[in-house]
């Protein structure tokens, strides 16, 4: 856990992404703005 912010009636944990990978092209999903949305990769 990176920082820990409290935030009215509930609390927002962010977390430090270190090594990340996806199994078959399978793409990721970010649910931002109650929308889904893929992640395109860093190369």
């Amino acid at each position: 856990m990176e920082q820990e912010i409290a935030a009215g009636d509930h609390d927002i944990i962010l977390f430090r992404l270190h090594r990340a990978a996806t199994a078959g092209g399978i793409m990721w999903l970010v649910f931002h703005s109650s929308v889904f949305h893929t992640l395109t990769p860093i190369v």
